[in-house]
């Protein structure tokens, strides 16, 4: 994890978290009149989830109510933090995959990706989250420009948003598919960076949009990537029993 020194007047809604290597991304976007019952089926099969090899915590979050960015984006994520992909090949997971009950059906919509942590150590070990999340995914779709990418991103960009009051650090993930150098699946991104935030309000101050100006992206460098930025908010977590 990216971090800087914790500014002490981080608020009380700000946590630690055991994490691993990789992230199980789900995405999901639920009918209005089922949300309370998913949520409820959603908290208990993440508490049994986390009793299986391999898993280690997880969290909920929905879309913020602010102002909302362009682009397609779940309403709700569920992250997943886990000691290796292993986890989800496990004979005690792979049955629980479908596992979602029949009247569910139609009426909520998922997309699953495995994502790889880059630039760290293997192993479990502990973040600070925040109550908030910027959620930033972006795709490089030629592999020639995808160095040229993570050098700008890793030390300009994500240097300079982290240098904005109110951000508490980054992760940075890799899709598994173009680690192994498969192709994408459909609805998959190339990179997902996690900005833990002390509340969804960071963004729109101006010393973020100043960092935010410092570490824009270079114009030779802008034809090659798309980004997508949205924020989350959380509202459940849980670690493993």
């Amino acid at each position: 994890m990216t971090t800087r020194p914790i500014d002490p007047r981080t608020p009380a809604g700000a946590k630690t978290q055991p994490i691993g290597p990789v992230m199980l991304h789900i995405g999901t976007d639920v009918d209005d009149a089922i949300t309370a019952d998913f949520d409820h089926w959603c908290e208990d099969h993440i508490a049994d989830n986390l009793r299986l090899p391999g898993f280690i915590s997880a969290r909920r979050l929905r879309r913020s109510p602010g102002p909302a960015a362009p682009g397609e984006c779940p309403d709700s994520l569920t992250l997943y933090q886990l000691e290796s992909a292993a986890a989800l090949e496990t004979p005690q997971y792979k049955p629980r995959q479908v596992s979602m009950p029949a009247h569910f059906a139609g009426r909520v919509r998922f997309k699953r990706s495995l994502y790889r942590e880059l630039d760290v150590p293997t192993g479990v070990r502990t973040q600070q989250t925040g109550p908030a999340l910027l959620h930033v995914t972006v795709d490089v779709a030629e592999p020639e420009w995808r160095a040229r990418f993570v050098d700008w991103y890793v030390h300009v960009h994500v240097a300079a948003v982290l240098s904005a009051p109110g951000m508490l650090g980054a992760r940075r993930f890799e899709n598994v598919d173009v680690a192994a150098g498969r192709p994408l699946g459909a609805g998959d991104h190339t990179y997902c960076t996690l900005y833990e935030m002390e509340d969804a309000g960071v963004l729109m101050r101006p010393s973020t949009l100043e960092a935010a100006g410092r570490g824009a992206c270079p114009p030779e460098l802008a034809p090659h990537r798309v980004a997508l930025n949205h924020t989350y908010e959380e509202f459940y977590r849980a670690s493993r029993v």
